[in-house]
């Protein structure tokens, strides 16, 4: 059989659906189709060992992701305080000088005037003594003044006392028509008792018919 026979009778096998193993062989013969099996070839060639398959592996357990955090709100800052404006100190106040209260000079603080025999009348020269006295006292405020009348140790000793108080009392009279206001007399009649020269003669008699003023400077 040519090759264009047996591809026209395969056309036809195919074409009526006749196409089994038999009249295959049929039409091309024991050599055609299928080849003969041949023996088997013994390959010399190592079994390979048995792969036993990896063990199963269990997925991890499925963790949770973590709850969402909202985030802080914003907390805006707070507003800037400006400073205060600086305040600048007062300047130093110098305290005032201080000013000392007037005083009675020296010379002044102690005053003696002399009387006659028996009498309790001021002088008349020893008025200007007594107006610088005046001047004196009316200049300084808030003064004592002690006035102190004496006799000598003639006559009796009530009249003594009596004309010491009288002739005290005389001063501090002509002292307060001077304007003397602001000051606090304290008057005494010592009589005989007090004499400044205990000797009996007229000289003493002189010296102790007298009325001693004596200023005191108070305290503030």
């Amino acid at each position: 059989m040519t090759r264009s026979g047996l591809k026209a009778g395969l056309t036809i096998c195919l074409t009526l659906g006749l196409a089994d193993l038999g009249l295959i062989n049929f039409w091309l013969g024991p050599a055609a189709w299928p080849p003969a099996p041949t023996e088997p070839v013994a390959l010399n060639m190592p079994v390979p060992p048995k792969v036993e398959p990896p063990p199963k592996v269990e997925p991890p357990p499925k963790v949770e992701p973590p709850p969402k955090v909202e985030p802080p709100p914003r907390v805006e800052p707070p507003p800037r305080v400006e400073p205060p404006p600086r305040v600048e100190p007062p300047p130093r106040v110098e305290p005032p000088p201080r000013v000392e209260p007037p005083r009675v000079e020296p010379a002044m603080a102690h005053t003696v005037v002399k009387f006659e025999t028996s009498s309790y009348a001021v002088p008349p020269q020893l008025r200007p003594q007594l107006h610088r006295l005046a001047a004196a006292l009316k200049g300084v405020p808030n003064v004592t003044v002690e006035v102190g009348g004496h006799t000598d140790q003639r006559g009796e000793e009530t009249f003594n006392n009596r004309l010491s108080l009288l002739r005290a009392n005389a001063v501090v009279h002509f002292l307060r028509t001077l304007g003397v206001r602001n000051a606090r007399f304290n008057v005494h009649g010592f009589g005989e008792t007090r004499p400044l020269d205990p000797k009996d003669t007229p000289t003493a008699w002189r010296a102790n018919r007298r009325v001693e003023v004596d200023i005191i400077q108070n305290k503030r």
